[in-house]
């Protein structure tokens, strides 16, 4: 994290003090095109339209113009570099200018968290049951379908507009409760692993056939 954070960054795409950060997602089964241009629109009506900039980083598959095109259909491309922006800037390097995250279930998430910054995974797998494998599923107090992370609470939750805006306020109100919370919950997930390879090693010893040798 020091190493990449310490890297100058050569950033000529925008010149945001402070934004939210969308880490994209290609379409897929489990992010069918409806659902993506809805949550993107709930995103343009309660950050962009509510006067915060955003930064969009694509996913490596739809980093072309056509990825792009729906970006620039919903969020204006009029508006590109003046009140959002596309970036493939390193969270490690722009972190400190992120106010949150918004992801469709990304890794990226947990990255964010290590330094220090919330993130919201804006998420509906209704009706989606048979696009997602089953050992990546789990149910909500709803019996709604979610991934893991949200499972593990690791990332705050919304499935529709109502809980997006509900989590956006409790980052806006006090994003340091958030992450301390995010954090406490990261932080117990990680020492269940930490010495998971010495574990290991050390369980195939104890049954070598070496040791009766």
């Amino acid at each position: 994290i020091n190493y990449i954070s310490s890297q100058k960054v050569d950033n000529k795409d925008f010149d945001f003090t402070k934004y939210v950060l969308i880490i994209s997602r290609n379409v897929s089964g489990y992010l069918p095109l409806d659902r993506k241009l809805k949550y993107l629109k709930i995103i343009k009506k309660n950050i962009i339209d509510k006067g915060y900039k955003v930064v969009v980083k694509l996913h490596p598959k739809e980093d072309t113009y056509s990825g792009k095109s729906i970006y620039y259909e919903i969020f204006g491309k009029e508006y590109l570099k003046k009140n959002w922006a596309f970036s493939d800037i390193h969270v490690f390097q722009s972190y400190k200018k992120i106010i949150f995250g918004v992801s469709f279930f990304s890794g990226v998430v947990i990255d964010l968290l290590r330094v220090g910054v919330p993130s919201i995974e804006l998420l509906d797998l209704a009706g989606l049951e048979n696009k997602v494998g089953a050992a990546d599923c789990y149910y909500d107090n709803l019996n709604r379908l979610i991934f893991r992370m949200r499972h593990n609470g690791i990332v705050l939750g919304a499935t529709n507009e109502d809980e997006f805006i509900n989590e956006m306020n409790k980052i806006v109100e006090n994003r340091e409760k958030v992450v301390s919370k995010l954090n406490i919950i990261f932080q117990k997930m990680h020492s269940k692993h930490k010495n998971a390879i010495t574990n290991v090693i050390k369980h195939i010893e104890s049954r070598s056939i070496w040791k009766f040798l």
